[in-house]
């Protein structure tokens, strides 16, 4: 499974780990965003907390089961997927899970990605 949460609002936190907040525009148009969000665009699962220069960090919550989570854009692929990614996965999959529908893959601009078109590399140890 991609982004294991334990319930729809630590779906979206998971999500958030990886892909950061979704953008502002999307949070306000969204129907339910009030259930995820607080103050317009700050995450439900994290504390914000203002910093000495005035900049806001979010302390994230523990997860429902008490897994803990971590700030928005603070995971890596390497750390989702629990192993070394190839650059070119990475750009493909973030194609396809932009948040933003206009920026966001279409299925045949998928297709012709090279992570799906280019030859595999093989190496072979003698």
């Amino acid at each position: 499974m991609l982004f294991p949460g334990e319930n729809r609002n630590d779906q979206l936190s998971v999500i958030m780990e990886l892909n950061g907040l979704p953008p502002a525009s999307l949070i306000s148009r969204g129907k339910a965003s009030a259930d995820y969000f607080r103050n317009g665009n700050q995450p439900r699962y994290c504390q914000p907390t203002k910093l000495p220069d005035g900049t806001v960090t979010y302390i994230p919550n523990k997860s429902p089961k008490g897994n803990p989570r971590v700030k928005p854009s603070e995971k890596t692929w390497d750390m989702v997927l629990k192993t070394r990614v190839e650059p070119k996965l990475v750009k493909f999959l973030s194609k396809c899970l932009e948040y933003e529908p206009t920026k966001r893959y279409q299925p045949i601009q998928a297709l012709i990605d090279p992570f799906l078109i280019d030859p595999v590399e093989v190496i072979t140890i003698d």
